[in-house]
């Protein structure tokens, strides 16, 4: 039943680096990140899937193939400079197609964006065969005080939330998560996100283990990819 249903989870990772162009590929916080990750998720076991800067795909080629090989799945994620007109835009759904057909890729699905796509981002999005997910939000927003005001915050599911959440914080999130998903008539999910840019740190690794192993506890938890996770629902 609906009462018992463990929350899917869609654990997303930007792979992101703040300048891909000058560091040489061995150079890379990412290969550190990608060995430590590697491990982490094969705990879980947690399929996963990157969202890879575009500008990486070629580099990293190896190593994304490996984590294909392993069962994780790729998503791209564009840049400022690639989110400019719907030409540029349209340029860069073409660009990663056949840079992932060129290096042996198998097929990207999913994007994300600099900025929340348009409607009109979606349907150019969609005619060149790929998808977006927003990342989940808790339905309550937070009220921060800021010059003596207040405003609504809203705790997206990310590892900045997570780093600031208490566990009890952490619990309540999840039961407003669930109820707002149950009065939708949506069995519960999370699509989660992990910049690597701004949390590959080991506190991350230790903070979402933690947070994971409540989720799991208290909930029950079944790790998919994007993919996996729009075949099983109606999204």
């Amino acid at each position: 039943s609906m009462q018992k249903a463990p929350f899917r989870f869609c654990m997303t990772v930007d792979l992101e680096q703040d300048s891909p162009s000058e560091l040489a590929h061995e150079n890379s916080s990412l290969l550190p990140f990608l060995e430590r990750y590697s491990e982490f998720s094969a705990q879980w076991p947690m399929p996963t899937t990157f969202f890879v800067q575009t500008d990486l795909l070629e580099n990293f080629a190896e190593e994304l193939k490996t984590l294909q090989d392993g069962g994780h799945e790729m998503g791209v994620k564009f840049g400022q400079n690639e989110w400019l007109s719907l030409p540029v835009k349209k340029k860069a759904f073409r660009f990663v197609r056949e840079t992932a057909q060129k290096v042996g890729l198998a097929d990207f699905r999913f994007f994300k964006a600099p900025l929340e796509p348009e409607e009109e981002d979606l349907d150019l999005a969609h005619e060149q065969g790929f998808d977006h997910l927003p990342i989940t939000e808790d339905p309550d927003p937070v009220i921060v005080w800021r010059y003596g005001l207040p405003f609504g915050k809203v705790n997206k599911m990310n590892v900045e939330t997570l780093l600031r959440l208490s566990e009890k914080e952490w619990l309540e999130t999840l039961h407003r998560i669930r109820n707002h998903e149950k009065q939708h008539g949506v069995k519960p999910f999370i699509i989660f996100e992990w910049k690597t840019s701004e949390y590959g740190d080991g506190e991350s690794f230790t903070e979402i283990s933690k947070k994971l192993s409540s989720l799991k506890e208290r909930f029950g938890v079944e790790f998919v990819t994007l993919i996996d996770f729009c075949k099983s629902c109606s999204l």
